[in-house]
């Protein structure tokens, strides 16, 4: 996998890490769930463009997305906590990352 790749991934990472959500104004929240969505946005891209975006790996790129709505406040059916999506989140990066390591033989 690309460096390109990888820093993406390490930056949604770090989105999903950042703690005091619960803290953060509406336009912070806001403008955090916004470069989550376009990083991923950004990733399904480059993996597509590299005709390496299994059906399994865009399951769960969209599941860290819709998580990551919940993290920031934003999830619309309120049956989780944030902490809960935050969790769901990080499975769903961490099995993503699997699934494009697999996608890319390990290491390019």
């Amino acid at each position: 996998m690309g460096p390109d790749i990888e820093a993406t991934l390490e930056d949604i990472e770090a989105i999903i890490r950042a703690d005091g959500a619960e803290e953060m104004t509406l336009p912070e929240r806001a403008g955090m769930f916004a470069a989550l969505k376009q990083l991923c946005s950004k990733l399904r891209k480059t993996l597509t463009e590299d005709g390496r975006l299994s059906t399994y790996a865009a399951e769960k790129l969209s599941k860290v997305g819709h998580h990551g709505a919940g993290i920031f406040g934003f999830e619309e059916t309120g049956r989780m906590d944030r902490a809960a999506q935050r969790q769901f989140a990080y499975a769903d990066l961490h099995v993503l990352k699997g699934e494009i390591e697999r996608q890319y033989g390990g290491a390019e």
